[in-house]
C-alpha cells in the first residue's frame, strides 16, 4: 500500500460484510441518534434493515423524499461510522429507493365479483335473493 498525492492509498481488496455484525452496529447507532433527539433520523434508519448487497457493499432501502433527505445529511458521518465498526476501510452504502405499491380501493362490486370466482353460489345467491351491488 503505497502512498499517493491523494493522501494514504486504501486498500484494495474488498470483503464481505457480516449481517449480523452489520444489524448490530446498524442498530446501535440508530439507537445513539434517538438519544441525541433525532428522533426523525431514528425512525428513518430503523425502518428497514440494512443488507450486505456483496463485496464492502450495504444496501439500505428508502420510500420517500424525507427519508432520503436525513441519509443524505447523514451518509458521510453513518458511513464513517460503519467502516471503522465493520473495519472495512473500502465500505460502500448503497441508498436505494423503493417504489410504494399502492393496492386498489375495491368496489362492493368489484369485491363481490373476487368472492363470486372463488365460490359461483354466491352467485345464486345473489339472484335468488334479488341483490343490487351497484
Amino acid at each position: 500500500m503505497a502512498d499517493t498525492d491523494e493522501g494514504p492509498a486504501l486498500p484494495s481488496a474488498t470483503k464481505e460484510v457480516n449481517q449480523a455484525l452489520l444489524l448490530r452496529v446498524w442498530s446501535d447507532y440508530a439507537v445513539a441518534r434517538k438519544r441525541e433527539g433525532k428522533n426523525s433520523l431514528h425512525a428513518t434508519l430503523a425502518a428497514h434493515e440494512p443488507m450486505a448487497a456483496g463485496p464492502s457493499l450495504v444496501s439500505f432501502a428508502i420510500v420517500n423524499d424525507v427519508q432520503e433527505k436525513y441519509l443524505r445529511e447523514e451518509k458521510p458521518v453513518l458511513l464513517a461510522h460503519l467502516r471503522r465498526e465493520l473495519n472495512d476501510p473500502v465500505l460502500q452504502l448503497e441508498v436505494v429507493k423503493e417504489t410504494v405499491v399502492v393496492r386498489p380501493r375495491y368496489t362492493k362490486l368489484d369485491k363481490f365479483t373476487i368472492m363470486a370466482e372463488r365460490n359461483p353460489a354466491l352467485l345464486k345467491l345473489k339472484s335468488e335473493l334479488d341483490l343490487d351491488l351497484s
